[in-house]
């Protein structure tokens, strides 16, 4: 019997430890709370869209094409910020990944009516 309540004894406390060290911390913002990191983002995600409107209406090609019917919030790019970050971070820093994320996940192609600026060789005569 006692040797039952030792192994479950020594059971009971290698599994929480080693689900902890599986667990990976999940990304934050450092110094915010959640409803302030979602309220942050969102503006950040609005931000991203408002320039990248601005510079197509200048003749500038875009940052990124989203499709139509997808909209892109705050929590999308905490998620885009995440497959490279971890922990911990500063505002900035997730800004940046999250707008990376964007460029990589909708490139601008003929498919989604954004063509990419066409590379110029240089011309010799």
């Amino acid at each position: 019997m006692s040797m039952c309540v030792t192994l479950l004894m020594v059971l009971g406390m290698w599994s929480p430890l080693q689900a902890r060290d599986l667990v990976q911390p999940a990304l934050s913002i450092e110094g915010m709370t959640q409803e302030q990191q979602r309220v942050y983002l969102d503006g950040l995600a609005d931000g991203f869209q408002i320039i990248n409107a601005k510079i197509q209406r200048k003749g500038q090609p875009p940052m990124y094409c989203i499709p139509e019917k997808v909209v892109i919030l705050g929590r999308d790019l905490l998620e885009f910020a995440a497959e490279d970050l971890q922990g911990p971070q500063e505002d900035l820093t997730i800004a940046v990944s999250g707008l990376l994320g964007l460029i990589e996940r909708y490139p601008c192609t003929k498919e989604n009516g954004e063509a990419p600026p066409p590379t110029q060789k240089p011309t010799t005569k």
